[in-house]
């Protein structure tokens, strides 16, 4: 992972891999744990009138190529951010609208990024 990108990792994130699926198509998660990241809101603007407003839009959680889970199972995971903190439950919890294992130039991991 590129130096520079290493440094920001600065915030915690609490994640959890899908444990069990039960008939009613319910999740129940593991144990989460944590990991150093970055997370950037985005944010899209709406004319409303001569104003404008902003609006929230989804949250990128940047992670370091160490991040043990694979992509399938990244992609069913839940993501507490440090706006969400973890209850115990799923209520609160971020499910992944996009993941991205990035590569280096030489085609090794790099880092990962996950759009909640």
């Amino acid at each position: 992972m590129d130096p520079q990108l290493k440094s920001q990792l600065r915030q915690v994130v609490a994640y959890s891999s899908t444990a069990t699926v039960d008939y009613a198509g319910q999740t129940q998660v593991g144990s989460p744990a944590t990991t150093w990241a970055r997370v950037e809101a985005r944010f899209r603007e709406i004319p409303v009138g001569s104003s404008v407003i902003e609006e929230r839009t989804s949250h990128l959680v940047v992670l370091d190529e160490d991040f043990p889970l694979a992509e399938w199972e990244c992609r069913s995971a839940m993501f507490w951010i440090p706006a969400d903190p973890y209850t115990g439950s799923v209520d609160n919890g971020r499910r992944p609208k996009m993941v991205l294992y990035c590569t280096d130039e030489l085609g090794r991991l790099d880092h990962v990024e996950v759009t909640l």
